[in-house]
This record gives structure tokens, C-alpha cells and sequence, in this order.
């Protein structure tokens, strides 16, 4: 009698033991997947974000107001570096040396390859015309300095200030950017001062 008793306990903790075996690498698996598909999903985001970075602008810069003032901080967009991807009147962010350094900066692009710009008077002149600049406020472009007629070479871009009366420099000192110096298109402001 002894041996029939043992005989269905072990039967069904055979059964009981391959049941929970196959539980602990089942929810093993499930884990391992739930894992890897959040390492998926984080990754894809990730690669989703790769073009974009932001920048803030300095303080005390005041040539991009009131659209861009000091301390504000803005989402670029770095897969817009070419004259064919932008518009006229697109905000960039752009790089030059100054001084032995790289300093990053804010400017609206005014001008195409192939194109003669130049500023008299604060308004921009494309090939002698005057252009229409609805982003500018008058009373930024009575006093500014006036910037010679320079011809964009290919691939390049003409970035002046919104504030022509500045003291920040642009494209009337830098002249054309080469298009290793176009960082990207500003998309949206994402934090006001």
C-alpha cells in the first residue's frame, strides 16, 4: 500500500515539476522580450531624435528680437545645413571663428548661391532690389551699418540680423557661410527668458 501511495505523489510531482519548468522559462522568455522590446522602443526614439539639438540664445544678444530674445532657447533641426532645404527668411543656427574659437550664433538666412546681396539703409537688397522683410521692425534698421554687395557662392548662405542696428556681427562682416558652418534650421522656440 505504501508503494501505491508513493506512486501517484510522484507521478504528479513529475507533472507539478515539468509544469513549473516550463512557468519559469516561459515568464524567463516573456521578461527577456518585454527587454528587448523596450530597448527597441527606446532606440527607435532615439533615432527619431538623432537631427535635432537645441541652443540658447546668449544673454545680452539682442539682434534676433522680439521673435528670438536673449535666453531664449530653441529646437534645430541639423538635417536643414543646405540652401536647398531652407527658405528665405528661415532662422539658422551657424558657426565662426572668433578669436581662435567656435562660436555658435542665431541669423535669419536672406540670401541664395548665385545670389548679389548687400544692406543699404537696413533693408536687404537681392541683385539691386529691395526684398520684403515682414520679420524686421522698423525702428531696428534706421541706424545700421550698411553691408557691401557680396555675391553667394554655391552651397552658401547670407545670414543677417533681424536687429540690423546691432553691435552682433553677421553676414555684412562674415560675409557668405560655406555649408560646414550651418549647423541647422531653428524649428520652434521651446523656453522663453
Amino acid at each position: 500500500m505504501v508503494s501505491d501511495v508513493k506512486e501517484p505523489l510522484d507521478k504528479n510531482s513529475k507533472e507539478s515539476e515539468a509544469a513549473n519548468a516550463d512557468t519559469f522559462w516561459q515568464i524567463r522568455w516573456r521578461r527577456r522580450l518585454m527587454w528587448f522590446g523596450y530597448a527597441l522602443v527606446a532606440l527607435s526614439i532615439g533615432w527619431g531624435l538623432r537631427p535635432y539639438t537645441t541652443y540658447s540664445v546668449p544673454q545680452g544678444a539682442a539682434h534676433m528680437s522680439p521673435e528670438y530674445p536673449a535666453g531664449m532657447t530653441v529646437l534645430v533641426n541639423t538635417s536643414y545645413r543646405t540652401p536647398e532645404r531652407l527658405h528665405r527668411g528661415d532662422c539658422v543656427i551657424y558657426e565662426v571663428q572668433e578669436q581662435g574659437r567656435t562660436i555658435r550664433m542665431i541669423g535669419r538666412a536672406v540670401g541664395w548661391p548665385g545670389e548679389t546681396a548687400a544692406v543699404a539703409e537696413g533693408m536687404l537688397l537681392i541683385g539691386g532690389q529691395v526684398m520684403e522683410e515682414s520679420y524686421l521692425r522698423r525702428a531696428s534698421v534706421g541706424a545700421c551699418r550698411p553691408g557691401a554687395p557680396v555675391e553667394v557662392p554655391p552651397g552658401g548662405l547670407y545670414v543677417l540680423n533681424d536687429d540690423r542696428a546691432s553691435g552682433v556681427k553677421d553676414g555684412r562682416e562674415y560675409g557668405p557661410l560655406k555649408p560646414e558652418q550651418i549647423v541647422g534650421k531653428v524649428i520652434v522656440p521651446i523656453a522663453s527668458p
